[in-house]
């Protein structure tokens, strides 16, 4: 199959969908728009393109990222380009946690720091998901290096088809990246695993020739044996042979830890030792560079619990040193790091004494949080505070080291405060504070802190990505641009019962509304019905209760107004509880995008009845008792990325410019009233009210969900996944947008 397909701006949001508590009651509403775009065009940031290998793997391309999907749907994986007409150099690839589907490192490809460190290097981003650890060595691996020789032969960007990688990742990604060194060592520049499992301990022999500096948690409760088993991961291997890897295992649980402080500085050093001096031609693998394992430092791994980790030149290496005791890194820097990041006992501590204004954007989450370094500017002056525990008596000055290089020096005795100014000609800094104590024995004995990461913006690179991203971005932005709304056509027979009217209001029913816990007097002078959803009405519903929702609509030049009020006691006239809550689901669906029919949202988990959906997103609000919730957000359904943006009713009419809230009504009865603006409405976004008269599809349902019941989308899963546990509630209809124009009122 080969289709262009016209892009989403939401692409640029952030964050995965993840599950909500249980629900009483949802609302699902939906509507198709068609965008369509010229066969076989090339892609540009704004258009995509489709096609299917031999062995029906299904890649896109929309000018800026590239994703693929295994033929069995379980595997895949989002790769970024950076910006700019030269070759891509290498790849910075994301394994997922969770064991293997329970994670996804696809948003990687859009993290704001990572972007940054790789748009200086020239060097592209991936994650991925559905990659169990243990089976990449042995198996799955192969879909990574399937999929860049797919996206290599389109044509775009050739040299990816032999692109070199670093591996990296925290849990089961840490298993992820072990795996993919055993499997094509040729192509790896190294790897940086955290708290993984070795599912081959014995490595292939090119592989213990690529720099690794391996992350273990000595009080991780999820791998109790992961420190024994990584001592004989370095035994087994160092036995065969020198041995380019360290490893430490630092006083921490599952959790980063150091590493999101210390693996920069390593991709740094490795990009620039490893990488050809010229990027190979189009169909030729790049040649990796080999490290002189003399110029590097050794690290002792069982010093860690003395006052300092010990390190030296690996040209004082013991003629008989015992396998896997000394771990290598390739320059006396990132020794020094190592030695900041490793070591137990650090009475000082090193950190930014302004709170960062706008810290690196995509850094949250504690097994995925690679980058949790602050984003600084060139010429920007940085106060560093200084702080030591009681027992570093008689130290007063501490030197402040960027990998072995003073940079800066505070004295404890007027506040340990110190400054540094950024020099926008360096891509990161990796610092630490250093001192020397004397004990009571007279003996000097070197102190540290633990590493503390600047990463260092371009300015023309941050314009760069900025310019890049622009067409795909989902915000505001999408009010700038004209776009004119164009309804797709709805297949088949659609029951007038199944239709929803929204009534034209002026601005005086508009200025009605008001975020004051009462109904608009404007919904009362509405001269057309409610729709009542339930089985009567000859739409699908799967609740427990048996209730009913009635749901009437509005439209302005402005957006969408909807109310509606579930006839059921329980959640009317209950206190507020987390159970007692209504889900309001509003999601829009490129038609045009689906193989094959107009898909059924009732089967829209179902990749043999969906074919190929490519364009779907999802706002949802949950509100329960007298207000919404903070789970309200957008979770964008696309096959190939499943995402969720988060939106907050506090920021009404500004930013997103949606809100909802819980009312009363004349009955006493409690409903939700929704604002949707157009540009939240349809894809890419209206900008402008479609015209009166126009009909999209829409759909209508609601799920009981008390008892542990499941949204009616795939929480964290695509469409591409194992079908979701409950089919939606919600089949087609109709959404009218009534003008004076459309006759007589009901």
């Amino acid at each position: 199959m080969h289709c262009a397909a016209a892009f989403s701006p939401e692409h640029a949001a952030m964050n995965s969908l993840s599950g909500l508590a249980p629900l009483l009651v949802s609302a699902v509403m939906c509507w198709v728009v068609g965008v369509s775009q010229a066969e076989g065009a090339a892609a540009r940031p704004g258009q995509l393109e489709l096609w299917t290998t031999e062995a029906g793997e299904q890649l896109a391309f929309d000018g800026v990222f590239y994703s693929y999907r295994s033929a069995d749907g379980l595997r895949a994986f989002k790769l970024w380009t950076p910006p700019g007409k030269g070759p891509v150099r290498a790849l910075l690839l994301f394994g997922n946690p969770g064991g293997g589907f329970g994670g996804d490192t696809r948003d990687k490809s859009r993290q704001e720091d990572l972007l940054e460190f790789a748009a200086r290097e020239g060097i592209a981003v991936a994650g991925v998901t559905g990659f169990p650890g243990r089976d990449v060595y042995s198996k799955l691996g192969r879909h990574i290096l399937d999929g860049l020789a797919a996206m290599g032969a389109r044509g775009h960007h050739p040299e990816l088809a032999a692109l070199p990688m670093i591996a990296t990742g925290g849990s089961n990604a840490g298993s992820f990246s072990y795996g993919m060194l055993c499997l094509a060592p040729e192509r790896m520049i190294g790897i940086t695993p955290n708290v993984g499992g070795y599912h081959e301990l014995e490595a292939p022999e090119a592989a213990r020739s690529v720099p690794a500096w391996i992350h273990i948690g000595a009080l991780d409760e999820l791998s109790s044996n992961g420190v024994e088993r990584t001592e004989a991961l370095f035994a087994l291997n160092g036995a065969k042979g020198p041995l380019l890897w360290a490893w430490d295992a630092e006083m921490k649980g599952h959790e980063n830890g150091g590493a999101d402080h210390v693996d920069f500085a390593f991709w740094e050093a490795v990009l620039e030792a490893r990488l050809p001096v010229r990027v190979p031609a189009p169909g030729r693998p790049a040649v990796l560079r080999p490290m002189d394992r003399m110029k590097g430092w050794h690290v002792d791994h069982r010093s860690w619990d003395h006052r300092i980790v010990k390190i030296f030149p690996a040209a004082e290496l013991p003629a008989q040193a015992e396998p896997g005791r000394y771990g290598w890194l390739p320059n006396e820097g990132l020794a020094r790091l190592y030695q900041a990041n490793a070591t137990r006992s650090r009475p000082l501590q090193l950190a930014l004494a302004d709170k960062p204004a706008a810290p690196a954007a995509g850094t949250s989450g504690v097994y995925l949080s690679a980058g949790l370094g602050t984003l600084v500017d060139p010429g920007q002056v940085v106060r560093l505070k200084v702080t030591a525990k009681p027992l570093l008596r008689g130290i007063t000055k501490v030197t402040i080291y960027d990998r072995g290089r003073k940079v800066a020096e505070a004295d404890l005795s007027k506040g340990g405060e110190c400054t540094l100014k950024i020099d926008g000609s360096k891509k990161l800094y990796a610092l630490y504070a250093h001192a020397v104590q004397q004990s009571f024995s007279g003996e000097l004995v070197e102190r540290v802190s633990p590493p503390l990461q600047l990463l260092v913006r371009d300015p023309k690179a941050s314009a760069r990505i900025a310019a890049q991203l622009a067409p795909l971005e989902f915000a505001a932005s999408a009010r700038a641009r004209a776009v004119e709304p164009v309804v797709a056509p709805v297949e088949g027979e659609i029951p007038e019962t199944a239709t929803l009217r929204a009534e034209a209001w002026d601005r005086a029913a508009e200025a009605d509304l008001r975020r004051d816990g009462k109904v608009a007097p404007a919904w009362s002078r509405m001269k057309v019905p409610a729709v009542e959803v339930g089985a009567a009405h000859g739409l699908k519903t799967r609740p427990a209760t048996g209730a009913r929702l009635r749901v009437r609509s509005a439209w302005t030049a402005s957006g969408l107004y909807f109310l509606q009020e579930v006839e059921d006691a329980k959640w009317s006239e209950t206190a507020d509880t987390e159970s007692d809550s209504l889900d309001f689901h509003l999601a829009s669906v490129d038609a045009r995008r689906v193989a094959g029919r107009v898909p059924d949202v009732g089967l829209l988990a179902k990749p043999g009845a969906t074919a190929l959906l490519c364009a779907a997103h999802q706002i949802q609000i949950a509100v329960g008792g007298s207000a919404p919730d903070g789970s309200t957000g957008i979770n964008f359904m696309d096959p190939w990325d499943v995402r969720r943006a988060e939106l907050r009713p506090a920021d009404a009419f500004g930013g997103s410019g949606y809100w909802a809230e819980v009312v009363r009504l004349e009955n006493g009865r409690r409903a939700v009233e929704v604002f949707i603006p157009w540009h939240l409405v349809g894809r890419p976004g209206f900008t402008k009210a479609p015209a009166a008269g126009t009909r999209l599809t829409l759909a209508l349902g609601y799920q009981d969900g008390e008892g542990g019941g499941k949204l009616a989308w795939p929480s964290a899963r695509d469409p591409w996944h194992a079908p979701a546990a409950e089919e939606s509630p919600a089949p087609y209809g109709q959404l009218w947008l009534m003008g004076a124009e459309d006759g007589p009122r009901l």
